[in-house]
């Protein structure tokens, strides 16, 4: 027969061991912060999260599984996949203790769903890739981030106007707490630079432009862009 501590050893074991099965992504979300503004379903094993709030837009289904490893180590640490008309991808992330980590993740989105520029610059079929290796946040801040990014919205835009437009690529990085987009593409009728940063709640940033086409430059006039020294700038601000 098994002594009593044998027996509250095993019911012990038991009882964590049905924990870990079901214990309710809702949980995880009321300690960390993640996802209080959404709807969250299922366990760690097999949660979804609709609703979340991404800037100015709400999006649609997020998946999330736990880690074993991550969650042993006291973080809650899962692979995730988002499937929404405006953005979709999977990766790795990690969130507690005032901060959370992207890595790993590689993600398609229309930038018009995001970003709201004047003059229609962004159509909501334009889209871009975004290859993100690490995003470190702690506390609202940016502390590290390593990624790669390619828009071809610019060259979309061209073609509508029959200009030779180039797509942009770019690198993350962190500036001043904030996740920065550094972009630039060159044609024969344009040069394009882009630095736009983002912090939660709020997107802001530059974008220049260098052209010796009438065409484009009176696109640039009507969408905001403003002439000095020979190059086109427009102030970006938004949600």
């Amino acid at each position: 027969m098994m002594p009593r501590t044998g027996l509250f050893a095993l019911f012990a074991a038991f009882l964590l061991a049905a924990l870990l099965v079901f214990l309710p992504l809702r949980a995880i979300s009321a300690v960390t912060g993640t996802g209080r503004d959404a709807a969250v379903f299922g366990t760690v094993w097999n949660g979804h999260i609709q609703g979340l709030a991404v800037g100015p837009r709400r999006l649609g289904e997020i998946g999330v599984a736990m880690r074993l490893d991550g969650f042993l180590s006291g973080r809650a640490d899962f692979d995730w996949s988002i499937d929404d008309p405006s953005l979709r991808g999977q990766g790795r992330a990690s969130t507690g203790a005032g901060g959370y980590r992207i890595v790993d993740a590689h993600a398609v989105m229309t930038p018009a769903s995001f970003v709201l520029l004047p003059g229609g610059l962004l159509s909501p079929q334009d889209a871009a890739s975004v290859t993100i290796d690490r995003i470190v946040w702690q506390d609202g801040a940016c502390l590290s981030a390593s990624g790669r990014v390619r828009s071809d919205a610019l060259f979309a835009m061209g073609q509508r106007l029959g200009a030779d437009l180039p797509a942009l690529d770019g690198v993350l990085e962190c500036r001043e707490g904030a996740l920065a987009v550094l972009l630039s593409g060159e044609s024969p009728d344009a040069t394009v630079s882009a630095d736009i940063r983002w912090t939660p709640g709020r997107v802001t940033g530059q974008a220049r432009v260098e052209t010796g086409s009438h065409e484009i430059a009176a696109v640039l006039e009507a969408s905001g862009f403003v002439l000095e020294d020979s190059v086109w700038s427009l102030q970006i601000s938004g949600s």
